[in-house]
């Protein structure tokens, strides 16, 4: 099981490569590999759980990096369900979908998501597939979330059903904050209490020592893509404070300093610091974002290893001086 931090590195080297299109389509076949599941029992269904989890919040963090573009121009993919719910469920470009076009609703699927979830029964045992549970469970949420609202069950109900599904697939979290971004966009102020809500509650880690196989992996990789659907989608009284990446009381230049110090001591760049330099150039702009460049770039070397490998520029005054050339910028 890869951390999210090996699955930043391989994507980097992917894209880098021109090969993260094959590294796509290799991950929308496991997902779909791992959604048929009938028959199964045991250590070989819950594996096929977690391959459909991992690969499903894979590809919905590519998708929010490098845009669905990269998934609905394959021809191999157009059929998937994983293009299908991108194509209908996933904000977009600050957009959201609406609610009305998302994907087809099966009720007695629905009606079985609702006695799972209100019993603690596990998901696993009935007739729908995983592809078909992440399709039907905002619906089932949809139905909670109603009759939390004329008093039917209490918040401490809410907080069981939602820790039950966070129990089960960090991917369902995915699928109803997409549909709660677009739902709540369309209520009115005072209705938005109760969703906003299920909302939070929904995003927040579960603690503990016995928690599922790999979660802490998982949520991992699930955190971004939430994050960046509420932040983008919700309405602004309805948001979470943004990260500052240029914080107020420091020196864009003392902060770009620090940024690429901390990616050449990595030797990749991450996704934090990606977005450290992308606020440092909204901030500054162009030109003097190159000029910084430019800077750290004259006053870094590269320290050979001893196996006689270059590694990554160090920007150190007392390492070995390796001559420096000049640098031409087109215009």
């Amino acid at each position: 099981m890869l951390s999210g931090k090996s699955f930043e590195l391989i994507l980097n080297a992917a894209a880098a490569i021109g090969k993260l299109q094959i590294f796509l389509v290799k991950l929308i076949r496991f997902n779909e590999f791992a959604k048929q599941s009938s028959g199964e029992s045991g250590k070989a269904s819950q594996t096929r759980a977690l391959l459909f989890d991992t690969s499903f919040l894979m590809l919905a963090h590519i998708t929010q990096i490098y845009g669905s573009e990269l998934i609905t121009g394959c021809s191999e993919c157009q059929d998937t369900f994983f293009t299908q719910w991108v194509t209908r469920c996933l904000p977009e470009d600050g957009k959201y979908k609406s609610v009305d076009i998302g994907m087809p609703v099966e009720p007695s699927k629905v009606d079985f998501l609702l006695s799972a979830l209100t019993s603690g029964s596990d998901i696993a045992q009935g007739p729908p597939k995983w592809h078909e549970i992440c399709t039907n469970t905002p619906y089932a949420i949809q139905e909670v979330l109603f009759a939390w609202e004329h008093g039917s069950i209490s918040s401490d109900n809410i907080k069981m059903i939602l820790n039950y599904i966070k129990t089960r697939m960090l991917s369902l979290p995915v699928c109803i904050v997409a549909w709660l971004c677009s739902y709540i966009n369309m209520l009115s102020e005072e209705a938005r209490t109760k969703p906003l809500s299920i909302l939070q509650q929904l995003i927040q880690p579960l603690q503990g020592d016995s928690l599922p196989q790999y979660y802490s992996e998982r949520s991992y990789l699930m955190q971004p893509i939430v994050q960046k659907m509420i932040h983008d989608i919700l309405p602004p009284a309805s948001r979470r404070p943004i990260p500052q990446y240029v914080p107020a009381n420091s020196l864009p230049a003392d902060v770009m300093s620090k940024t690429l110090k901390a990616v050449f001591s990595k030797g990749w760049l991450e996704t934090e610091r990606l977005h450290a330099l992308k606020a440092l150039y909204s901030l500054c702009g162009a030109d003097w974002f190159v000029d910084r460049l430019v800077r750290v770039g004259n006053r870094s070397v590269y320290l050979r290893s001893n196996s006689g490998r270059f590694n990554s520029p160090i920007p150190n005054e007392k390492s070995i001086f390796v001559p420096k050339r000049h640098l031409i910028i087109p215009n």
